[in-house]
């Protein structure tokens, strides 16, 4: 992935809203997700699947409503978040 894309990238729950979103369509090496802007905290979440559907990565918002990080994640063969997959807010994608 070349670094002169859009790093991150940003996918709103808009974004999701009607159809799922397929971010990388191969192999992709993630350095880190984030989820912020959201509105009702510990009732907000997220859902990112890799391909194969398989889920990478499933936060929910904390009751500060401050953003959450997830750990480093590496390698993941595609990424795709699925419709209605972001309740509100935004997921950042941080890649290499």
């Amino acid at each position: 992935m070349s670094q002169l894309a859009n790093n991150p990238k940003k996918i709103s729950a808009a974004d999701v809203a009607a159809a799922p979103l397929t971010v990388f369509n191969g192999w992709c090496k993630i350095s880190h997700f984030e989820f912020s802007d959201y509105t009702a905290g510990t009732t907000d979440s997220a859902t990112l699947n890799d391909l194969l559907g398989n889920t990478v990565w499933d936060p929910t918002g904390a009751t500060d409503k401050e953003e959450v990080r997830s750990g480093r994640v590496g390698d993941i063969y595609g990424l795709v978040v699925p419709t209605a997959g972001i309740s509100t807010g935004n997921v950042l994608v941080y890649f290499e």
